[in-house]
């Protein structure tokens, strides 16, 4: 299965599962409860390079967390995600091999489907279409909207603008980097420029000030387009960025405003 293919089916998976739940509001997301609903037992434990995994012991089934995770929003996506693992009766693993991420065990170089198809349902599931598509539907673009998603929804800042992006009609992406190297990225689908997994941040964006001097300035503000994506334009796009400096991470929401949408190559 494809990325874009994983990505549609953990989609319509959470759709079914929200109606199943009658989710109508805020307060009826509650992952903990669907997970013991489902039989399944939650525990923390120390888990090497994993932040969550689903194990099954005979009719023992199980979400071990990792005692890294402290944030309210990191546990309920884990939980979220390894609930779609359960659902989908995906492999389980040897017990001798709980301690990395599923794809890092394989020798994969990026997520597999199982993964891809469980991170959009984790999202879809915390972050319901239908109470967030109207709040994304904003412009100007910036990282606001976000922040007050993440603040009711206790979901995490990269969960709300990964949403909130792939909610949005606007020409806008979440990029998150980690030491100067883009590590993902997600496009809304009016975003038609690649922003490529391994490269290094450029000079011009904002995400390059806080990997270059640990500081930066959290506002929306202007940045060549080239900053981002090869163009020969020398208009200016808008980056809204955050950052974790504890863990060496900046998050950018790009957005290409419509006056210079076709002349970045984006019509």
């Amino acid at each position: 299965m494809r990325k874009h293919e994983a990505i549609t089916q953990g989609w319509f998976d959470a759709w079914w599962f929200l109606r199943e739940y009658g989710v109508k509001t805020r307060d009826d997301i509650r992952p903990e409860a669907w997970a013991y609903d489902l039989g399944i037992e939650i525990v923390e434990a120390d888990l090497d390079g994993a932040s969550a995994q689903l194990i099954r012991l005979g009719d023992l089934v199980q979400i071990v967390l990792s005692e890294r995770i402290t944030e309210s929003g990191a546990r309920r996506f884990a939980i979220a995600h390894e609930i779609y693992h359960f659902l989908k009766k995906h492999p389980s693993l040897a017990a001798t091999m709980l301690c990395k991420p599923k794809w890092v065990r394989s020798g994969a170089k990026e997520p597999c489907a199982y993964e891809i198809g469980s991170n959009a349902f984790g999202s879809a599931v915390l972050l319901p279409d239908f109470l967030l598509r109207k709040r994304c539907e904003v412009s100007p673009v910036s990282l606001d909207v976000p922040w007050q998603i993440t603040k009711e929804y206790d979901v995490s800042i990269l969960a709300s603008a990964r949403r909130f992006v792939e909610l949005s009609s606007e020409r806008c992406a979440a990029v998150f980097a980690k030491d100067g190297v883009v590590q993902w990225s997600t496009r809304s689908a009016t975003f038609t420029r690649k922003i490529r997994d391994g490269r290094r941040l450029h000079r011009d964006s904002i995400a390059w000030d806080f990997h270059a001097t640990g500081k930066l300035d959290e506002r929306d503000q202007p940045v060549p387009a080239r900053a981002w994506f090869g163009t020969t334009s020398n208009e200016d796009i808008i980056e809204h960025a955050t950052c974790r400096p504890d863990y060496g991470t900046v998050l950018s929401l790009l957005w290409v405003p419509d006056a210079v949408g076709a002349r970045v190559g984006m019509p």
